[in-house]
């Protein structure tokens, strides 16, 4: 009777044991799979090659440019984009929600003529939800030549959304100054990391390490279900150099406070933008 005592105990150790090597192998399975699962969430593009763009009315080339590896995208230079669908869009880049990262450097295009040259402010920036047929989408972009101007007015037009077709960065001064721009301390000839943080119909720019955002939209023309790929957007006589795209799908950029603010956090230290605005010409940005 003892001997069969010393063995059902020995046994019965040995199974519980057991079971608790199991409960941590499935435990660290779990864990496992949830990693793979987010990490299958992040796509990333180091933008080392122009494979992958689908370029619309801009000219695209992969060049290394101050000691990283980089996409060139340029307006072609007969062409005045105006907030308009001139992009380079990635393929297979579907997105709704989530965050989109990139580092940007951007000039005034030097072989843009003098006309254009007089009105270009190095506008860079990424659409998001673009449409197949590139008819619609969002967008958010900085103009780095603004951000240090002497004058203020300038300065308050540093970041800019604006969506495709309908909404202008124009209609929106004429309809809402100040509500859809803001200030940054940004300038041109510098490598700016941009992150923009989408959720539903609310959208969120932050740039370099600053605490807070730049800008803050809340009513996304398009809606909060709109999709569709993501685009490397330029302007009116810049060239630009993209480089280290990373998409987050459906998780909001971590250590970001957007959510946490109701509308343009930027908005109360800027002046208003009000008839002085629209007395001057459309160009004028």
């Amino acid at each position: 009777m003892t001997y069969f005592s010393v063995q059902r105990g020995t046994c019965c150790r040995r199974f519980r044991s057991l079971m608790c090597i199991v409960r941590h192998v499935l435990a660290a399975t779990a864990v496992l799979a949830c990693t793979a699962a987010n990490a299958e969430q992040t796509l990333h593009w180091p933008l080392d090659t122009i494979d992958h763009l689908q370029p619309h009315d801009v000219a695209v080339t992969a060049e290394p440019f101050q000691g990283r590896d980089s996409v060139r995208v340029r307006l072609l230079s007969d062409l005045d984009g105006g907030d308009s669908n001139t992009l380079a869009v990635i393929a297979d880049s579907q997105f709704t929600n989530g965050c989109i990262e990139v580092d940007v450097n951007s000039r005034v295009d030097p072989d843009a003529n003098f006309i254009v040259r007089r009105f270009a402010r190095g506008f860079v920036g990424i659409a998001f939800r673009v449409a197949p047929d590139v008819s619609r989408f969002e967008a958010l972009y900085v103009r780095p030549l603004n951000g240090r101007d002497p004058d203020p007015e300038r300065r308050a037009h540093a970041v800019q959304y604006f969506s495709y077709p309908d909404w202008s960065f124009k209609r929106f001064r004429d309809e809402a100054p100040g509500q859809y721009e803001a200030g940054a301390d940004i300038g041109p000839d510098e490598w700016l990391h941009l992150r923009i943080d989408v959720q539903g119909d609310r959208a969120a720019l932050s740039i370099n390490d600053a605490p807070l955002p730049a800008l803050v939209v809340k009513d996304l023309k398009l809606g909060a279900e709109a999709a569709g790929g993501i685009g490397l957007w330029v302007d009116t006589g810049t060239e630009a150099h993209f480089s280290n795209l990373r998409v987050t799908r459906e998780t909001s950029c971590s250590g970001q406070a957007s959510a946490q603010h109701d509308g343009n956090v930027t908005r109360g230290a800027i002046a208003a933008l009000d008839g002085a605005v629209d007395e001057r010409p459309p160009a004028f940005r």
